[in-house]
């Protein structure tokens, strides 16, 4: 509580908060005491309010954003006007003369500032690599004790394979050799790095939408491509494709 209190009274970032789930429970009384919007700005890799060690979910007091890559608009510079030109009946276009070549492109470097900034894919690649290894090796077993930590990167090499099937955690623990309630438990995890996301079904029927299954995202296309090796090739981009189209619709119409 001391170290929250004796923090000057303008705005404080705090990066990595989920290590940390303790000072939660003083933020929350620094805040009754004196209401100030936006005094904190709380970050982290990884979902704090997931934390089964969380001291206090600060309800009422917070607001949650997430950030996702950059969208095409913003590496270009430009100001989004796909979906507002398709719900006034007008046809998108691009300036583009080789669409193909640039989504390839767009997959093989990611949308990820530091990589987009790197002077060659190799580099870019360098970047993913290590990124994805300290994500898996040390912020997951910062989270929690699991006892399979090498098969975390082959799960998520599944994940990519998944892309856009239904969730399915007994066939994915029969790849791996480890029970359903393992799977479900490193896929859990995954989500809480935001390395994966499940889509909910649609369904015209509301009731169907909540009971079905969902279906598998992984959220980092391009750490997959790396992990994969795939080749600049359509065929071989395919779940990457699938999972790049999908985050940038859902970055498009705001849902996440």
């Amino acid at each position: 509580m001391g170290f929250i209190r004796n923090l000057p009274s303008k705005r404080i970032a705090l990066d990595e908060v989920q290590r940390l789930p303790e000072l939660f429970v003083s933020i929350k009384q620094t805040v009754d005491e004196h209401r100030v919007p936006g005094r904190f700005l709380l970050t982290g890799s990884a979902n704090a309010l997931l934390l089964p060690r969380l001291s206090d979910s600060l309800a009422d007091r917070m607001e949650s954003v997430r950030l996702t890559t950059l969208s095409e608009c913003e590496i270009l510079g430009h100001q989004p006007t796909f979906l507002t030109k398709l719900l006034s009946q007008e046809t998108p276009s691009t300036r583009e003369t080789r669409l193909r070549d640039h989504l390839l492109q767009r997959i093989v470097v990611g949308c990820f500032p530091e990589p987009l900034q790197r002077s060659s894919e190799r580099r870019s690649a360098a970047w993913y690599q290590q990124y994805v290894s300290t994500l898996i090796q040390r912020d997951i077993q910062s989270l929690t004790h699991i006892d399979h930590p090498d098969l975390m990167t082959k799960l998520l090499k599944l994940t990519a394979f998944y892309a856009g099937k239904l969730v399915n955690h007994t066939e994915l623990g029969g790849k791996l050799g480890l029970d359903r309630l393992t799977i479900k438990k490193y896929m859990a995890l995954l989500e809480q790095l935001f390395l994966v996301e499940q889509l909910p079904a649609w369904h015209s029927n509301e009731y169907k939408r909540l009971v079905k299954k969902p279906k598998l995202h992984s959220k980092i296309q391009r750490a997959c491509h790396i992990l994969f090796s795939f080749g600049p090739t359509f065929s071989a981009m395919n779940c990457p494709l699938r999972h790049w189209r999908l985050q940038k619709m859902m970055r498009a119409t705001g849902s996440v």
